[in-house]
C-alpha cells in the first residue's frame, strides 16, 4: 500500500535536514522542494509506524532532481520518534519473509536458505516474541554514502540511499558474483525492489557479514604508521613489509573478480583513441569545476595523446569502478571486494560501461599513494621520512601488480601507458571528488600532479 498524501515526515522539515546527511550527493545545491514519491509500511501492526520506507523526490533550481530513502524510526529525522531496532527488524523481517507493500518487493535471493540461515536470537527477535534487544541491531557509523546495518554479527543489510531507475550496480555485480561462487565477496542473501519512474528500482541488499574484519586502508595507514614510527635504517623492510604480503594478496582477489566479471558480462575491446578522449573531455569538465586543475591540464592532455597514439585494442569488461583500499575487507580466510556502484560522482552510464580491469588496478596503486601521503599531510615531513614513505609505496604498489599477474597471468606494468592513463583519469576524479566533498583533502592528488608534472614518481 502506498499513499504518498499521508507520508510521515514534513517535507519541508526534509529540505533542511537531507543537505546535512553524510550520503546526501548534492552538496553546495540549495534544496527548493521535497516531494513524497511513496511511503511504504514494512509490516504489521507491531512493527509500529516507524517501519516504513519513504521514497522521496528532491528538487533543485540548479539542476535534475535527485531521489532519496529515508527510513523514519531508522534515521534523526526532525519531529519524528526513533526506534532503530524495531525499524531495522521490520526491514529483515519483510527480505525474509518475502514480503510485498504496493510497487515494494522484499525478497530472500534463491538457493541461499534466507531465514533458516539465521541464528536463534534473531530468529525469535523476527518472530515477534518480545521488543528486541538493541544490541541485535547496529547501524555502522563509518564514512559511507549509503546506510549499512548490521543485525547479530551475522547479516549486513545495506540500504541505498541516492536512488535511480533500475537494477542498482552493487547488487547486479554481486548477484553474478555470488552465483558464480566467489570467494571475494560477500555473498548475497537478499534484496529491496521498489519502483520509481515506473522501472523496478533497486532499494537494498542483504549480504553475509564477517565480523572480525579489518578494512584494507586501516590496515594500509597502520603499516605506514609504523614506518614512520621505527627509526632503525631497515625500517621499510621489517614494518613496511608487514603489509606487502596483504597487498600481493589484494592483487590476486581483484584479478580472480575481474576474471569472474568476465565469464558473467563477456569482454569487448576499445580503440586506445577513443579511451584517451574519454580521459581529456573527463578532465575538461573536472577543469570547469576545480580551476587549480587548469595549470596541469597541458602535462595532462600531452599523456592523453601519447596514449591516443597506440595501436593495440583495449580489452574492456565490467569492473568495480571504484576500487580503494576502503572497498577492501579482509577477512579470517581472504579478501572481500565491497561497493560495486563505481563512483558515485559519476553518471550511471559510465558507471555501468565496461572498463578496462587496468581502472581497477589504477584506483588500488592511488589509495596506496593516499596512505602514505595521509598521516603527514599536515606536516612538512623531513627527508628520511619522505624516502620510507617513497620505498613503502613502491614495494606494496609492485607487490600488488605481482599479485594481480599471480592470478591472471597479465602484469599490469606490462600496458605501462595506458595503466598511467588510468591512473591520470582516477587522480583528475579524485580532484573533482575531494573539492565538492572533502576539501581538506584535495592537497593529496593535487601534489601527486605537481609531482608527476616536475617528472618525479608518486
Amino acid at each position: 500500500m502506498t499513499d504518498p498524501t499521508h507520508a510521515p515526515v514534513n517535507a519541508a522539515h526534509l529540505a533542511a535536514w537531507l543537505p546535512e546527511q553524510r550520503w546526501f550527493r548534492a552538496k553546495g545545491h540549495a534544496v527548493r522542494e521535497v516531494r513524497p514519491v511513496s511511503s511504504v509500511p514494512l509490516g504489521g501492526d507491531g512493527d509500529g509506524p516507524a517501519a516504513r520506507l519513504d521514497l522521496l523526490e528532491v528538487r533543485f533550481d540548479d539542476r535534475a532532481p535527485q531521489y532519496y530513502q529515508v527510513v523514519p524510526g531508522l534515521d534523526a529525522v526532525p519531529s519524528y520518534p526513533a526506534d532503530v531496532p524495531a525499524a531495522a527488524l521490520a526491514l529483515l523481517r519483510a527480505i525474509a519473509g518475502g514480503v510485498e507493500r504496493g510497487t515494494n518487493r522484499f525478497r530472500p535471493e534463491p538457493g541461499t536458505g534466507l531465514p533458516d540461515r539465521l541464528g536463534p536470537r534473531l530468529t525469535a527477535a523476527l518472530s515477534d516474541s518480545g521488543p528486541p534487544a538493541p544490541s541485535l541491531v547496529r547501524v555502522l557509523a563509518a564514512e559511507q554514502s549509503n546506510t549499512s546495518i548490521v543485525f547479530d554479527d551475522e547479516v549486513i543489510l545495506k540500504i541505498f540511499r541516492q536512488v535511480e531507475p533500475g537494477l542498482n550496480l552493487d547488487l547486479e555485480l554481486h548477484r553474478a558474483l555470488t552465483r558464480l561462487g566467489s570467494d571475494h565477496v560477500a555473498p548475497l542473501l537478499g534484496a529491496v525492489e521498489g519502483e520509481l519512474q515506473g522501472e523496478p528500482t533497486t532499494l537494498g541488499m542483504l549480504s553475509g557479514y564477517a565480523p572480525h574484519a579489518v578494512d584494507g586502508w586501516a590496515m594500509a595507514l597502520a603499516s605506514v604508521r609504523d614506518v614512520l614510527a621505527d627509526d632503525a635504517p631497515a625500517a621499510v623492510a621489517r614494518s613496511g613489509g608487514d603489509f606487502e604480503f596483504e597487498a600481493r594478496r589484494i592483487g590476486a582477489a581483484v584479478g580472480e573478480v575481474h576474471a569472474d566479471l568476465r565469464t558473467a558480462f563477456g569482454v569487448d575491446v576499445a580503440d586506445p583513441a577513443d579511451v584517451a578522449a574519454g580521459f581529456a573531455a573527463h578532465l575538461d569538465e573536472a577543469v570547469a569545476v576545480v580551476p587549480a586543475l587548469r595549470s596541469h591540464a597541458p602535462f595532462l592532455h600531452a599523456r592523453y595523446r601519447r596514449l591516443a597514439g597506440l595501436s593495440t585494442p583495449v580489452p574492456i569488461q565490467r569492473v568495480h569502478g571504484d576500487l580503494h583500499l576502503g572497498q577492501l575487507l579482509r577477512t579470517s580466510h581472504t579478501w572481500w571486494l565491497l561497493d560495486f556502484e563505481g563512483e558515485p560522482a559519476r553518471p550511471l552510464a559510465q558507471r555501468r560501461a565496461p572498463r578496462s580491469p587496468l581502472y581497477d588496478v589504477a584506483g588500488l596503486l592511488r589509495s596506496l599513494d593516499y596512505a602514505t601521503h595521509y598521516p603527514v599531510r599536515d606536516e612538512a615531513p623531513d627527508a628520511d621520512a619522505v624516502r620510507r614513505l617513497s620505498q613503502w609505496s613502491a614495494l606494496n604498489r609492485e607487490a600488488l601488480c605481482a599479485g594481480y599477474a599471480d592470478s591472471t597471468g597479465v602484469d599490469p606494468g606490462s600496458s605501462q601507458q595506458l595503466l598511467e592513463g588510468y591512473v591520470l583519469d582516477r587522480i583528475v576524479y579524485e580532484v573533482v571528488y575531494e573539492a565538492t566533498v572533502r576539501p581538506a583533502w584535495l592537497p593529496i592528488p593535487l601534489a601527486t600532479l605537481d609531482r608527476l608534472g616536475a617528472g618525479m614518481p608518486q
